[in-house]
């Protein structure tokens, strides 16, 4: 262990047995609200106190290329860890190292060390609801896990491992503990999902209409276990389609931000190319400058993944404007929450769910695997 330091002890990441993962809980905020129960002591880049007396409560924010704790410059960098009780930051409370450092254009960013089985348990309750089976809370673990472990292996040198938003995998600390969840992480410990002694491309989505995709009809990139089956779902209270209407000024004013060019207004949305399953590959969007194409993924994150909730969609006009009407949630790619709901229903353990969803795949520890520095896909 580290240097303790009033109520708070600094352990560096790597540390002898300790397996973490750098997780960017902010990753582009002028300023933070720190709070703990216990007085905050901050620490430099090496460890030091740094001689501030700030409370159990302070305001980091960018300035000048670096940072200041309220008024006081305090360099690019500075690392909080608390002794028995987690810090919050802006109210949510994270376990393990707060490390806080200048990011570009006067812009601060908020990295969690953490150890990845803690990590692990506050993934799963966002991802998946805690009260469904627990064998769907262990197959969730076990791609939770593999996915950040492989962020992880390609990571060296950047700043942080893994976000915690959707980009990822969702993740807010304490504030989604769960005691089933936690079970759940606890009986797969260190458990990965491999293909030929490497991770593999541990992709997941909420519900997939009865059927999955292919990787390569979303990301151009085939794998022999991420092939489009059939699924069984159980979806409960969630609605199997959805409708979304969005104006046409509205659309392009969010395409151009996404890096689409063109000026005007947008006359035509249609698909320009479908899977066999019937999502839409490539978008054709019509302007007054002709036409623009782009993947139906990058179209769907343009608008926003929470509004376009799949690629499985239809377009029509309607008032100034283009109606969605679409089935399903997610990339389609890998696990189908939903379907993984129903094979626990019918009494699948975590392993069968996962053999059913990445054939070819197995279940292994972590320290098994070999190691793997290509560009992984991306889960949502």
């Amino acid at each position: 262990m580290g240097a303790v330091v009033a109520g708070f002890v600094f352990l560096a990441a790597g540390a002898a047995g300790a397996e973490t993962i750098r997780v960017a809980v902010v990753e582009k905020a002028k300023e933070v609200r720190l709070s703990s129960s216990e007085p905050l002591r901050f620490l430099d880049s090496k460890g030091a106190a740094l001689a501030l007396n700030s409370g159990r409560q302070a305001s980091v924010r960018a300035q000048g290329g670096g940072l200041a704790v309220g008024d006081q410059p305090v360099g690019r960098t500075v690392r909080l860890r608390p002794s028995g009780e987690s810090l919050a930051v802006d109210g949510v409370s994270y376990p393990g190292e707060i490390e806080i450092r200048a990011a570009p254009g006067e812009r601060l960013q908020v990295v969690n060390h953490v150890d990845v089985e803690t990590y692990v348990a506050g993934v799963v309750p966002r991802e998946v609801p805690a009260a469904w089976d627990i064998e769907v809370l262990k197959a969730q673990a076990v791609l939770a896990r593999t996915y950040a472990l492989s962020l992880r292996q390609r990571s060296a040198g950047q700043a942080f491992d893994i976000g915690a938003g959707v980009d990822h995998q969702a993740y807010s600390g304490e504030s989604a503990l769960h005691p089933k969840v936690q079970e759940a992480v606890r009986s797969t410990r260190g458990e990965v999902l491999a293909y030929k002694g490497e991770l593999a491309e541990a992709v997941y989505h909420a519900y997939c209409g009865g059927v999955t995709e292919n990787a390569a009809d979303v990301w151009g990139r085939s794998f022999p276990y991420l092939q489009s089956i059939r699924s069984e779902c159980r979806l409960g209270d969630t609605p199997p389609t959805w409708t979304y209407h969005i104006e046409a000024n509205d659309l392009a004013r969010r395409l151009r931000a996404a890096g689409i060019v063109f000026s005007g207004a947008v006359t035509a949305v249609e698909p320009a190319d479908l899977s066999q399953t019937g999502r839409i590959r490539t978008v054709r969007v019509r302007t007054g400058e002709g036409p623009r194409e782009m993947r139906g993924i990058d179209f769907r994150k343009a608008v926003g993944p929470d509004l376009v909730k799949s690629t499985r969609f239809t377009i029509e006009p309607e008032g100034d404007g283009f109606r969605f009407a679409g089935l399903g949630s997610g990339h389609g790619v890998g696990l189908c929450q939903h379907g993984a709901r129903a094979m626990a229903d019918g009494k699948a353990g975590y392993r069968e769910i996962l053999a059913r969803y990445f054939p070819g795949t197995a279940v292994t520890l972590s320290s098994k695997v070999k190691k793997n520095n290509q560009v992984r896909l991306v889960n949502r």
